[in-house]
């Protein structure tokens, strides 16, 4: 292991020349200062989480910990529920009865290990502490709904926050061994697809609203403007002028009120579609993944309809223009 090649490392400190391992000058370090370095690793992706998935991953870090010759171990599982509800298990065994039937969606699964390895030529047990957080993003939306602040989506950037773990060490090879171990076991899992196209969209989703009017606005006044570019009007009068401006105008209030109905209901589907995320372990994962999905189905449909009836109504609204242009004067 990544410890006796440590320990077949003998380091010379000082003028003396004398001779430590590098666990001996970890030992020193750690008794003196009494710290203990910690390192942290975000993981990207939108993973499916099931109680065996859990079971999977205390299996993996258990085996690491026999691997280290870990003398004292000791777990904690924390469920935090939408509804406030928070519930501690003291072992992986007395996680085993977690109540399935809960109706509240989980918001987050805190995994915590505590254990003492005592490495070879040292006789000082060391302190280890990993904290595995698991939020499920279902949850997070069933508990936070859609709330927006201009273009920024609140729910969005609470519902982004990804799988976490923190590892607080004193042997840095070690620590690394575990988190392969953690990270082995995320890349394992099922996930959503990532849809990188999807990712654009909503980042420039909110400008829709602003861009749908101006468009149609624009185009209902290039029709107008071919009509006279033609030279048909060049006999109007004072009255007809008036009346043609007054068309016209018309004509824009209409493109930009439309414009902004269906630029705001494309908005709103393209932000609606979210990648599925969740920690599954109840009734309540269930039924509010089943919730997920139709929304997912809801803001697709919707976004697509809207868009193209947002194209047939600057068809159609041309249309309306050059007609009245040809039969009004």
């Amino acid at each position: 292991m990544n410890s006796a090649n440590h320990e077949s490392n003998m380091l010379t400190v000082g003028a003396s020349g004398t001779q430590l391992t590098f666990h001996q000058l970890q030992d020193i370090y750690n008794s003196l200062t009494g710290k203990t370095e910690s390192i942290t690793q975000l993981f990207e992706g939108s993973p499916f989480l099931k109680f065996e998935d859990l079971a999977q991953l205390n299996a993996r870090i258990n085996q690491a910990f026999d691997s280290y010759g870990a003398s004292i171990k000791n777990t904690s599982i924390t469920v935090y529920h939408v509804d406030g509800l928070k519930e501690v298990f003291s072992s992986f065994d007395r996680f085993k009865l977690y109540n399935k039937s809960n109706t509240s969606p989980v918001e987050n699964v805190s995994i915590e290990y505590h254990f003492l390895i005592i490495p070879a030529g040292s006789d000082e047990p060391r302190k280890y502490r990993i904290h595995v957080d698991l939020p499920s993003r279902v949850g997070i939306w069933e508990k936070r709904p859609d709330f927006s602040v201009g273009p920024v989506s609140i729910s969005r950037m609470f519902s982004s926050l990804p799988p976490r773990v923190i590892i607080e060490y004193v042997d840095y090879a070690a620590a690394r061994h575990f988190l392969a171990q953690i990270t082995e076991w995320f890349d394992s899992l099922d996930s959503s697809p990532e849809r990188v196209w999807l990712q654009k969209a909503q980042g420039i989703s909110h400008w829709l609203r602003e861009l749908f009017p101006s468009a149609s606005v624009l185009f209902v006044l290039l029709v107008f403007y071919a009509f006279v570019n033609q030279g048909l009007h060049s006999d109007l009068g004072g009255n007809e002028i008036i009346e043609f401006l007054c068309l016209v105008s018309a004509f824009a209030v209409s493109a930009w009120m439309f414009g902004k109905v269906f630029g705001r209901l494309t908005e709103w589907g393209i932000d609606r579609v979210q990648p599925l995320s969740y920690v599954s372990l109840n009734r309540g994962d269930e039924k509010c993944v089943q919730k997920r999905m139709r929304r997912n189905t809801t803001g697709g449909f919707v976004s697509i309809v809207s868009f193209l009836a947002y194209l047939a109504f600057n068809y159609l609204i041309s249309i309306a223009a050059a007609f009245s242009v040809e039969n009004w004067f």
